[in-house]
């Protein structure tokens, strides 16, 4: 009887926790909703565009229980722009036999590029980014040591990361917080750990568009495109 006793308290604390939790949620997507509205965009709860394998480098294409959520898409300046939850799980067993997991989550957002472009990929040195050796990449050094103390570059083509990282587009990335971004053929997409908000998105966006506006006109005529033609929608929304 008191095991019975001490388990009904115990009982009633997860669910007391599962309703805030569960709460909280629906107030954020509703908030993403009035948000993407006020933009004049799209919000979907779930996954219309089967974004949970389009991407295969970090943080895709880990773990299981791969999830996609709170899709918010829609066109900024011309380029269509998709920004979600992505959520990942992996599991282990110790030598006990006893499984764990754990779940990693991200807030993601991807700009539509008018062509496609090799895979080159900036993030703050971190465990996360020492994990990042999947895409095969080799580490480049730039002129700027400010940028290179900040930022680790990752790319099999170095010319082509030393034209989209003017000085410029380096000092415009050293005033904003070290979020991890990458061109994977014709999108450029950034991600944060945690849960997107329409302060976050509109973060990411506008870093993304800076980078997007400081690529030089002549990187964009190597891959195909005029940027003095009128730009086509497609892609990521």
């Amino acid at each position: 009887m008191p095991a019975v006793v001490f388990f009904l308290p115990v009982v009633g604390v997860v669910f007391a926790v599962a309703i805030l939790a569960f709460k909280a949620e629906q107030k954020r997507r509703a908030e993403l909703l009035n948000f993407a509205l006020s933009k004049g965009w799209m919000f979907s709860p779930g996954d219309p565009l089967g974004l949970t394998n389009r991407w295969d480098g970090t943080p895709f294409g880990r773990g299981h229980a791969r999830q996609v959520s709170n899709v918010v898409r829609g066109k900024e300046r011309g380029r269509d722009l998709v920004s979600f939850d992505y959520r990942y799980t992996e599991s282990d067993t110790d030598s006990n036999g006893r499984r764990s997991s754990r779940t990693y989550r991200y807030h993601v957002t991807a700009v539509h590029l008018p062509a496609f472009l090799p895979t080159i990929e900036v993030s703050a040195e971190n465990v996360l980014t020492r994990m990042g050796g999947a895409l095969g990449m080799q580490d480049i050094e730039l002129e700027s040591e400010d940028f290179n103390r900040r930022y680790r570059v990752r790319s099999d083509n170095t010319k082509f990361a030393c034209d989209v990282l003017t000085p410029r587009t380096m000092e415009y990335l050293l005033r904003g917080p070290a979020t991890a971004w990458r061109t994977e053929g014709t999108d450029v997409l950034c991600w944060d750990t945690g849960r997107s908000s329409p302060l976050d998105i509109l973060r990411h966006v506008a870093m993304l568009t800076g980078i997007v506006d400081g690529i030089p006109a002549f990187v964009w005529k190597d891959h195909g495109h005029d940027p003095g033609l009128p730009q086509t929608g497609g892609g990521t929304s």
